[in-house]
């Protein structure tokens, strides 16, 4: 199987309006004369690549720790898109998935400055995927995402 990494740069990423942006400062460089090359950084937990845990909108949801790895490694589905994503995108999408590749339909990634809608979000969880990831620092839209990640709770345990 190839692997593809789909992770995005740390320091140059586009970060959601009022996060912190992370920061790195050196403590130790060879190139001053220190005898090793030491780096601290921190960052907000909701930067670059990352993933929403049922903890970030419930108080009783699962965290990062406790989420089983199966359904973040395994064949996707990239779909591009621009725009909203509608209802009707969605069951487009999750067909050509299962047409393409059943086993990649469990996980789909949206390429594209994408929202997904609250219509959409209904139409991808009730199909039981493993996992929807897009490019934005948001699934639903930056000014209300509240909506589209409280719709996984309504098919999720």
């Amino acid at each position: 199987m190839m692997i593809y990494d789909i992770s995005q740069e740390i320091f140059s990423c586009q970060v959601y309006p009022g996060d912190p942006a992370p920061e790195k400062k050196v403590l130790s460089s060879m190139e001053t004369g220190d005898l090793y090359n030491l780096t601290a950084f921190s960052m907000c937990a909701h930067n670059g690549t990352h993933i929403d845990a049922p903890f970030h909108f419930f108080k009783d949801g699962k965290t990062v720790d406790a989420i089983c790895l199966d359904a973040f490694v395994g064949k996707a589905y990239v779909a591009e898109h621009q725009g909203i994503v509608s209802c009707d995108d969605a069951a487009k999408i999750l067909e050509k998935a299962k047409v393409q590749e059943p086993e990649a339909a469990k996980r789909i990634l949206i390429k594209g400055a994408a929202e997904i809608s609250s219509e959409a979000a209904k139409v991808f969880a009730s199909s039981g995927i493993l996992l929807l990831g897009n490019e934005s620092q948001t699934v639903g839209p930056e000014d209300e995402p509240m909506e589209v990640h409280l719709i996984q709770k309504v098919f999720t345990s």
